[in-house]
């Protein structure tokens, strides 16, 4: 990996990637591809089965360009799972602090609940990580197991309080209408999750909502459980906005869960971040569609 070049972040406006609380923000990627196989992920079809890192080196240089070119204070990680490799992140961690970017630049990342340590955690925190994005999906064993995502009991709960007591934030990525999942169950995560964060500032709720992004997605789903894309128009394949149904959740049941967790009433639930109202989200499709915006 390597050998391939830096991004050529030169063509764009960096100016316009902006974060409300500190400043500046950019994005960068350690690895490519995931070891797992979870059926709605569409990472291996697009990566191949594994991972492969940069080395700490290479990736260096690309923060170094992020902090000293354009003033970055925040990067996001973009891997699937960052703490794949454990000797790595030391590494990586290492090398931050002998630069000096901990004490001024804050990173978050992507990790899976059953890699979180005590150690690790605390290694990442004093290497100025502030919030990892962790999938939770859904609380139903059964259906993480269809989904080939089984986790075993107790392990989120372990990987909250780690990150708690860390001093880390958690952006809770949970997916609502995967197939076979009833709409309390959805209710009953997203209650659940609710309840656990908010010790920190940065935690947050994150809610999307399944697309079978690719054929091989769509295939090694509809293999497992039944259900129907209700919506074709490629705008609204996003994740943003409910588009499958399934025997167990009608899109219309989705639809009043995305509406309950719209600004307007977030009085249910305090930590989801924003949504906007379906009724404005197929405004800004109407207005891109007369702009020529999308258009093939």
């Amino acid at each position: 990996l390597d050998a391939l070049p830096l991004p050529a972040r030169d063509l764009v406006d960096m100016e316009l990637y902006r974060t409300i609380s500190r400043g500046r923000a950019g994005n960068l990627m350690t690895s490519r591809g995931c070891s797992y196989a979870c059926s709605y992920c569409y990472s291996r079809h697009h990566w191949g089965r594994g991972q492969r890192n940069f080395s700490v080196e290479r990736v260096m240089r690309e923060v170094r360009v992020l902090v000293e070119e354009y003033g970055v204070h925040r990067i996001r990680i973009e891997d699937d799972d960052f703490l794949e490799q454990k000797r790595w992140v030391h590494d990586f961690c290492d090398a931050l602090e002998a630069a000096g970017y901990h004490r001024f630049v804050e990173w978050e990342i992507k990790a899976r609940p059953d890699h979180m340590e005590e150690e690790i955690v605390r290694r990442l925190r004093r290497a100025g990580c502030f919030r990892i994005l962790m999938g939770v999906e859904t609380l139903d064993p059964q259906l993480l197991k269809t989904m080939a995502r089984p986790l075993r009991e107790g392990v989120l709960e372990n990987a909250l309080d780690l990150l708690r007591d860390g001093g880390i934030g958690v952006q809770a990525t949970m997916i609502l209408g995967i197939p076979g999942e009833t709409d309390a169950a959805m209710r009953y995560t997203l209650g659940w999750l609710e309840a656990r964060l908010g010790a920190n500032p940065h935690d947050i709720v994150s809610p999307c909502f399944f697309v079978p992004f690719t054929q091989q997605v769509y295939d090694a789903v509809a293999a497992q459980v039944e259900f129907t894309l209700e919506v074709h128009d490629t705008d609204c394949l996003t994740g943003h906005i409910p588009v499958v149904s399934s025997p167990a959740c009608s899109l219309e049941e989705l639809n009043r869960l995305y509406e309950d967790m719209a600004p307007t009433r977030r009085g249910k639930f305090e930590r989801i971040a924003h949504l906007a109202p379906l009724d404005e989200v197929q405004n800004r499709l109407d207005q891109a569609a007369a702009a020529g915006v999308g258009a093939s």
